[in-house]
């Protein structure tokens, strides 16, 4: 039985070599029990180049939660909760199943929400980031789940300065970031031209017919 976290990713599929896989599961419960929560999460995937059972995306899970980043364990917790297991399917892979679902309920209400709102100009001719990455401008307006702490967002548009905001996200609650674009820049006007005057009386100076 696959994990549905694994081939939603479109890794390759696991080479089957259950030595491996158990050797690296072991060294991931290891750093997981001894704080080293992203060695946890590394050894994980190395366990699932060779096998992917529940139990190793329920522990990732885990370790993603005590990194603070909900976001990724509530998917992970999901991907087990989703799968459907054989009849004969090992205790372990049944429990891992029933606790990600129990962990899912107690996880929800615990991710902060982030409502970013842009006036002064429309989605289609902005450039939004958070964190870096770009963010989908269909999710304006609306309550975006979010990792706790602190969380950039900048916005940019053709001809108008960029536009920065940091806001701290808590767990369980939702902020909104309100974001006026300024207007674009008007270019510098260059410098003016005259026509040409014909020469004063009696200069000696003859006019272009096209001139006069």
């Amino acid at each position: 039985m696959l994990s549905s976290n694994a081939l939603a990713q479109g890794s390759p599929p696991p080479d089957g070599n259950k030595e491996l896989a158990r050797e690296w599961a072991n060294k991931a419960k290891e750093r997981y029990d001894a704080g080293d929560y992203q060695g946890a999460i590394d050894g994980i995937r190395e366990a699932e180049k060779h096998a992917r059972p529940p139990t190793f995306t329920r522990l990732s899970a885990l370790a993603h939660e005590r990194l603070g980043k909900l976001v990724e364990a509530q998917r992970l917790h999901q991907s087990v909760a989703d799968l459907t297991l054989a009849k004969d399917a090992p205790e372990a892979w049944v429990n891992a199943k029933a606790a990600s679902e129990n962990d899912l309920k107690a996880l929800a209400p615990r991710i902060p929400k982030l409502e970013i709102v842009v006036a002064g100009a429309s989605a289609p001719d902005l450039e939004l980031t958070l964190d870096g990455a770009p963010f989908d401008g269909g999710q304006l307006g609306r309550p975006v789940p979010q990792n706790p702490g602190v969380h950039t967002v900048e916005v940019r548009g053709r001809g108008r300065p960029p536009v920065t905001r940091s806001v701290e996200l808590r767990e369980g609650a939702t902020e909104r970031v309100e974001i006026a674009v300024p207007a674009p820049s008007r270019p510098p006007a260059g410098p003016k031209v005259l026509p040409p005057s014909s020469p004063p009386p009696g200069s000696g100076v003859a006019v272009p017919p096209a001139l006069r």
